[in-house]
């Protein structure tokens, strides 16, 4: 690992500062003293000084684990709570976090002064987001703890056999190199086979055993957060892991590869215990010495890692380069998904030696325009690339699957029924589309969620009352609520009640009840009931009521009164300003559903459940074949971008809903991609039974 990071980041090397660290957590924790608060929060500073800011990241992740460890620890085996150093464990744990910062904030002035002050530069802060897509060819894979590096001279056989597969991925020189060792793992194994027996037999120290266990879970835990975002088995079926979370929280970080170096130093750490217990069973130090040096020895071979000398044949052209090359005239083409990794995109223009749309450079006009088309089946892409003078776009079928380019996670962009592009020829990972729409000035297209303006909110509801209310009283809707299109999370069951007067007004009573999956509500209970009174005249909401309740928080017991004739609504004795015609969740699905479709017509809903603004800006795309469990039906598609309106506009979610093509325009699917992944509501059952 160090010879593989001296190749190229040198500061990676240096991992002795998070031991440092690691080493003065411990003391910290065993001698709760001013003085050793001090080396600690040294020790932390240090990292990002002397060494990098992703070993800084990596330790807080590290510190966090700790205390949730500790915490557990103390109350599952020992079976205790202790209070009585909860107020110095918080005091010491300030000192450590001032003295970082203290140490960490030159460093990162202009980051922290452009996030506070905020930066006429549109582009300082956005410029720290790493592309998603990067995460996968910087991530680990399980073969690469267990497999020699490529580039031993010796072992390294083994492993060139498997580079390119599932399971160790393609071979990025340093960021692959994480190879644990046998000799090591090993030792780890004994260290904890002694630990089992120890603690069968009775005479298990208690820092022993506290030890042992914190460095297997930190093992099993860095070790599951450095691979790919998630774990694809097929098209439809994807288990998200860690990374893929932390990366919306943190996206200035895209390495998580690099996390091996944690899992290293767990494994050496409990190696230690393994080694320890062999070197006691000999009762000199001239035999321990001897073993030492065999161990040692042994090692040094097992981890020998010279630099790659090869010469790789680089003759072999990919068919589809081959076609183009012969394409006459200055052809200009973009290879999707646009955020997927571009030097082997760049590699072979000296192939083509065609003009390419990738490569925008951060900060740069070119990058901001790049933004507006990064999703290929977002309606003003073609278009944009055919102002951009682009004839053909190319779509790698494979990379998609490991990007988060299209508007599925993980799923290959449909372009067969998109009016902009029309299929030129397939090759085996390649679909290569002609551009066919009209120009369109980048100019005159947002990027989602932001130059939006307010006036845009101005809707007469007058416009509203060209549709319908078609529902019957009695009728309920029963959906599925699945978490990335394979866990399935909650029952959502929808029913329509009888018309009844309110405030001179009749209106039909709408009701909601959430039903957590058994499993998931061991763990976390939520009761939610709602009711909505929605004017069918109108098409509007009048009042909105809910009663809901996470487990460990109160109670929340709300009615919400809309005054759709002054644009005010009423809750807990006070008076919000709202956009006209504004509904609450539950009546905005029926409202769209009264609605007269026609392909290209756009809707906008306006959102306020009691607190925030809200708006739904739809467009209808125009009528799909669907198919659920099996059964194909005729819906409109509705295609709509969620934005909350609140200390600015910012955008929450992509929405993509199916009504069944009929006069009551049911709601059958309802699929959004927001930053917490992908949810579905499918709808089971019907008041004509199952769907």
């Amino acid at each position: 690992y160090h010879f593989a990071r001296s190749w190229d980041h040198l500061g990676l090397t240096h991992v002795e500062w998070m031991i440092f660290y690691m080493l003065s957590l411990f003391i910290l924790n065993n001698e709760r003293t001013y003085g050793n608060a001090i080396i600690c929060g040294l020790c932390l500073g240090l990292i990002s000084h002397l060494s990098n800011l992703y070993y800084l990241y990596f330790m807080l992740i590290f510190s966090a684990i700790f205390i949730i460890y500790k915490w557990i620890y103390r109350i599952i085996i020992n079976k205790k709570v202790q209070t009585q150093y909860g107020f110095k464990a918080i005091k010491l744990a300030v000192i450590v976090i001032i003295i970082a910062l203290v140490m960490i904030l030159p460093q990162i002035n202009s980051f922290t002064k452009n996030l506070v002050l905020g930066s006429e530069d549109k582009f300082k802060i956005k410029d720290i987001s790493r592309p998603f897509g990067q995460l996968f060819a910087d991530s680990a894979r399980p073969l690469n703890y267990f497999l020699p590096t490529e580039y031993n001279p010796i072992l390294g056989g083994l492993t060139r056999f498997l580079v390119g597969t599932p399971l160790y991925g393609e071979n990025n020189g340093a960021e692959q190199s994480l190879y644990l060792g046998i000799i090591p793992l090993f030792f780890a194994l004994i260290g904890y086979k002694k630990w089992q027996d120890k603690k069968h037999a009775g005479g298990l120290e208690s820092k022993q055993d506290f030890l042992i266990r914190f460095w297997s879970v930190a093992f099993l835990v860095f070790m599951i957060c450095s691979f790919s975002p998630y774990f694809r088995i097929s098209s439809n079926f994807f288990i998200p892991f860690p990374s893929y979370f932390l990366y919306k929280i943190f996206p200035m970080f895209r390495n998580y590869a690099r996390m091996g170096a944690v899992v290293m130093i767990a494994v050496c750490v409990l190696a230690g215990f393994g080694l320890k217990a062999i070197l006691e069973t000999f009762n000199s130090g001239r035999k321990q010495f001897v073993v030492m040096s065999l161990v040692c020895g042994a090692v040094l071979f097992e981890f020998l890692n010279i630099p790659p000398y090869r010469i790789t044949s680089v003759n072999k052209i990919p068919e589809v380069y081959q076609w183009l090359r012969e394409q006459p005239g200055e052809t200009v083409i973009a290879e999707y998904p646009l955020e997927a990794d571009t030097r082997e995109v760049l590699f072979y223009q000296r192939i083509h030696e065609k003009s390419l749309i990738n490569g925008a450079s951060r900060g740069t006009y070119a990058y901001e325009v790049m933004q507006k088309i990064l999703d290929i089946e977002n309606d003003a892409t073609a278009g944009i690339l055919s102002f951009l003078g682009t004839k053909y776009v190319f779509v790698h079928k494979d990379r998609y699957l490991d990007c988060e380019g299209g508007r599925i996670l993980g799923a290959i962009p449909d372009l067969s029924n998109h009016s902009g592009f029309e299929l030129e020829k397939r090759f085996p990972e390649v679909d290569v589309y002609k551009i066919i729409a009209e120009p369109k000035d980048p100019e005159t297209v947002r990027i989602p969620g932001k130059d939006i303006k307010t006036k845009s909110l101005e809707i007469n509801s007058e416009n509203f009352r060209q549709g319908f209310f078609a529902f019957k009283a009695g009728e309920e809707f029963i959906y599925l609520i699945k978490y990335m299109k394979i866990i399935p999370v909650a029952v959502l069951k929808v029913s329509v009640g009888e018309k009844e007067k309110f405030d001179e007004i009749y209106a039909v009573s709408l009701k909601a009840k959430l039903g957590i999956n058994k499993f998931i509500s061991r763990f976390l209970k939520i009761d939610a009931n709602v009711v909505s009174l929605f004017d069918v005249e109108q098409l509007c909401s009048r009042q909105y009521k809910e009663i809901s309740q996470a487990q460990g928080h109160r109670l929340n017991n709300k009615v919400v009164d809309f005054d759709q004739k002054n644009a005010v609504m009423g809750v807990k004795d006070k008076q919000v300003k709202i956009y006209p015609c504004t509904q609450d969740p539950l009546s905005a699905m029926f409202f769209l559903s009264s609605q007269k479709f026609a392909e290209g017509k756009k809707i906008v809903v306006n959102l306020n459940p009691g607190k925030s603004n809200y708006k739904l800006e739809c467009e209808v795309s125009g009528k799909d074949l669907l198919k659920l469990s099996g059964n194909g039906m005729r819906c409109w598609k509705v295609k709509a971008e969620y934005f909350q309106l609140k200390n600015g506009i910012k955008k929450i979610a992509d929405v993509t809903i199916w009504f069944e093509d009929t006069d009551k325009k049911t709601p059958v699917l309802i699929e959004a991609i927001t930053k917490l992944g992908f949810l579905s509501l499918e709808l089971k059952k019907g008041p004509e039974g199952e769907k």
